[in-house]
């Protein structure tokens, strides 16, 4: 920090634009250097918990995209009671029983379509 402190903006305005341009040149390879070093330091101290944990990378990274998967496997319903608008069905597995009541009474699952028109 004692070299940042040497630089002020008064001694930034005295330098020519080539000087200023050069200087943010060396600037942002520092700055990307830095962000390797750092980047690969974080890895390694994840990597060395994910060990001492008896886990690997992969074994983290794996539950994060199946959890991810599960998330979005959602499925849209297709069906809607009349009488109740929270009572959905996707059309998949076993009908619920208000399906096959409204079945009963002589509903057609046409009738109990989510209308998709707007």
């Amino acid at each position: 920090m004692s070299v940042l402190s040497d630089i002020n903006i008064e001694t930034l305005q005295g330098l020519t634009l080539k000087d200023l341009v050069d200087f943010k040149k060396k600037l942002l390879v520092a700055i990307e250097k830095r962000e390797e070093i750092e980047t690969k330091d974080f890895i390694d101290i994840v990597d060395q918990l994910a060990i001492d944990s008896g886990l690997s990378m992969n074994d983290i990274f794996a539950t994060k995209a199946k959890a991810k998967a599960k998330a979005k496997s959602k499925s849209i319903p297709k069906y809607r009671n009349p009488s109740n608008k929270n009572e959905e069905w996707t059309g998949k597995g076993r009908k619920p029983k208000w399906v096959l009541g409204l079945l009963e009474e002589g509903k057609s699952l046409e009738e109990l379509k989510i209308s998709t028109s707007l």
